[in-house]
């Protein structure tokens, strides 16, 4: 029976004259509702005192032998000490049970508050264990924990904030005894179950430390350091590693290797955001959200055809475009695609890309998918969605980079020239050999001549197509007009098309919690490819040191 859970109070009740006119101790069972009531005279310092069996305290645990007296004894048989407290199942012990509701209890609020000693004076409250301090723990004897773990972890966060390393010599269901591991130390605490509940006390303390401090602490864990640093991973999820190390070891005093902060920041991570294959379970559910929240959106998810015998199929590949992000494309956007793929950490996978230019040369995000791999088929499969929804009907009228065509926008813009001066060439060759052997030496923007269509605002050199913006030729032929050139610039330039491109917005997603559930079986975990054993602790090393 838990400390908390019960009080003892000393008064005088006339109800009760078969027992006499000696005072009554007043149990409170919190968690069964009910007041039991006993003679004093049967109670020696809060414990019951048995005719027949003497004192029940401390019987059948050799081992409890040393620890302090309390008024509660949790070494020995539980059962039978509880038994003894609380008076159930004892009919000789001339108690009686009543309802707390019905009791005339004539105390004030303030004596439930102590616990009433032999001699009816009040002793002050047991300690309970502040969470909010685990991390700077002070201990003393009678002092509760809820349980065993709050306990372990104040143990743990005691050895790091003194510097000192503890042992947890014996760890069982009932008892946690630690000691100090430096020479001659006399550091020790003895630590029992109150009972059935899961409530540790502490029954032997000796706070002094005979030892030294130490710079190597052995309670120093990952575990440890994810849990006290989890907030600062949660502000700043790219810390860097080796930073993070180096202001734990200032600020603590004590080693810390680079393994324990590499795997305290994955564990914390993994606290914060969960594990990968954990949310597979949820990509339907994710899927339904954004296409509710974000009305005209494509998302779509595609599954390998096998399954593991139960229905459940392996995730293959997942795609997003945004009914804004098609909007504001077709609203001003410049017809310039560019698509690019990176690969991605975990299970593995690539991550596909495709941004456009925005009227005012920046980067317009388009769409994105996760695949297997940059192959063929995933990019076909990719584009074919995305000129589906950009509602690309010619080819020939966007220009489209990517990583495997370097220099293209150069290409281009040469295109028509090198085609103009080969023929050139060509002909020039065969009036005179000479000729073309002097030419091939100049650049053929020295020599070469230019057709400019102020009507078609286009030139020969491609510059004025690509850009939007006339050319050096182009400025030429329109001044020679005496035409304004703002005139001659592409629309996508104007304040206008760029208010109109970014008009459309991508509304916000709900938590997972309001996530509407679709009861549809969830994904396997993808096996895009398993990385060596070499190259992953290369990795590792590579963060480690970064």
């Amino acid at each position: 029976m838990s400390l908390r859970h019960q009080v003892l109070v000393d008064f005088p009740d006339p109800k009760y004259e078969k027992y006499g006119k000696e005072p009554f101790v007043t149990i409170i069972l919190y968690h069964g509702g009910k007041i039991i009531r006993r003679p004093k005279s049967d109670y020696v310092g809060g414990i019951k005192k048995d005719d027949d069996d003497g004192v029940s305290e401390g019987e059948g645990d050799d081992e409890s032998d040393g620890l302090e007296d309390s008024d509660y004894d949790g070494g020995g048989d539980d059962s039978e000490t509880d038994s003894n407290v609380d008076g159930c199942g004892d009919e000789d012990s001339g108690q009686e049970e009543v309802e707390s509701s019905d009791s005339e209890d004539t105390t004030s609020s303030d004596d439930f508050d102590s616990v009433a000693g032999s001699d009816g004076e009040k002793k002050e409250p047991h300690p309970v264990f502040n969470p909010r301090n685990k991390y700077d723990p002070h201990f003393e004897i009678g002092m509760i924990f809820s349980n065993k773990i709050e306990l372990r972890e104040a143990i743990h966060s005691h050895a790091v904030s003194t510097k000192r390393s503890l042992k947890i010599f014996k760890n069982d269901k009932r008892r946690v005894y630690v000691k100090c591991q430096g020479d001659g130390c006399q550091w020790v605490m003895h630590a029992l179950k109150l009972g059935e509940e899961s409530t540790f006390q502490i029954r032997q303390y000796n706070p002094e430390h005979k030892c030294a401090r130490s710079f190597n602490v052995k309670n120093m864990s990952s575990k440890w350091l994810s849990a006290k640093y989890e907030d600062a991973f949660r502000t700043d999820p790219k810390r860097n590693v080796k930073g993070f190390r180096k202001d734990v070891i200032k600020e603590l005093r004590c080693h810390v290797s680079r393994n324990q902060a590499y795997r305290a920041k994955k564990k914390a991570l993994e606290a914060i955001e969960g594990k990968a294959e954990d949310q597979f379970d949820s990509l339907w559910d994710y899927a339904s959200e954004l296409r509710k929240s974000n009305p005209g959106s494509t998302v779509m998810m595609v599954m390998t055809n096998g399954d593991d015998g139960n229905g459940q199929r392996k995730f293959s590949k997942f795609y997003v475009c945004f009914d804004a992000l098609k909007k504001g494309f077709l609203s001003g956007c410049r017809p310039v695609i560019g698509v690019d793929g990176c690969h991605l950490k975990g299970h593995g996978g690539v991550l596909l890309t495709a941004v456009s230019i925005d009227p005012n040369n920046n980067l317009y995000p388009l769409a994105y998918a996760v695949v297997s791999g940059e192959t063929r088929e995933a990019w076909q499969w990719f584009l074919e969605l995305l000129r589906d929804d950009l509602h690309i009907v010619r080819d020939d009228t966007f220009t489209f980079i990517s990583d495997k065509q370097k220099g293209l926008f150069l290409h281009l813009s040469l295109c028509s020239l090198g085609q103009i001066t080969d023929s050139v060439m060509e002909e020039l060759g065969k009036l005179d050999s000479k000729v073309v052997e002097w030419l091939s030496d100049k650049p053929p923007a020295h020599w070469s001549r230019y057709v400019v269509n102020l009507q078609n605002h286009t030139c020969t050199c491609r510059k004025w197509d690509l850009t939007g913006i006339p050319c050096n030729h182009g400025m030429s032929a329109i001044c020679s007009q005496s035409l304004e050139p703002e005139d001659f610039v592409n629309p996508c330039y104007t304040v206008a098309t760029f208010i109109e491109v970014y008009k459309h917005a991508i509304l916000p997603v709900n938590g997972p919690k309001l996530w509407e559930k679709t009861g549809l079986i969830p994904p396997l975990p993808p096996n895009f490819g398993r990385v060596q054993e070499g190259l992953q602790k290369l990795e590792d090393w590579s963060l480690m040191s970064s």
